[in-house]
């Protein structure tokens, strides 16, 4: 090998200190703006169930003091992966009870949403949620889960909705009927 041949191969060491030092700080940037953007689509899923909860207690609240029926109630059921919102209503037709969708929107499919403060129950299709409301006051007179009654003696209801690194917690006043985060 000629000695000048020699000394290009011995030059060639492969990266230097701060190449390296370079390649790792971009790589940390770009791993961060992926968590970051990550976060923001999570955070926009729950914002919009969210929202989507709080409009349908609100016109549940609303429609109850305001239109005549047996009940007004709103659900939140989970049917497959995608939990949905529904306002419904009872009447009663020649002695007969006919229970009557009203309206439904979909919350979303990459959330979670869960019931109770100390040990809360996920809303699944099994463990459907209802807020029934008081048609003089627009006040939530009883909630069910799976329809079983949920204790509502402490006037607060807590619901969680989460979606991989951003959660919220709700609170649902009974007294008034109205709900906002906690």
């Amino acid at each position: 090998m000629k000695s000048k041949d020699r000394k290009r191969h011995l030059n060639n060491g492969g990266f230097s200190l701060l190449e390296l030092i370079v390649v790792i700080a971009i790589m940390v940037v770009l791993v961060g703006a992926v968590f970051a953007s990550t976060s923001i689509i999570d955070g926009s899923y729950v914002k919009d169930a969210e929202r989507g909860v709080k409009d349908y207690v609100a016109t549940g609240r609303t429609k109850s003091m305001s239109i005549a029926a047996k009940e007004w109630y709103v659900t939140i059921v989970k049917e497959g992966d995608t939990y949905f919102a529904r306002l419904n209503k009872t009447e009663e037709v020649e002695g007969s009870i006919t229970e009557v969708l009203i309206d439904e929107r979909e919350l979303g499919s990459k959330i979670t949403i869960t019931f109770g403060k100390d040990h809360p129950t996920e809303v699944t299709s099994a463990n459907e949620l209802k807020m029934y409301f008081n048609s003089s006051t627009g006040k939530v007179n009883r909630v069910t889960i799976n329809d079983a009654d949920q204790d509502i003696s402490e006037g607060i209801g807590y619901m969680g909705i989460s979606s991989g690194t951003y959660d919220i917690t709700m609170k649902i006043f009974y007294n008034t009927g109205k709900c906002e985060r906690e």
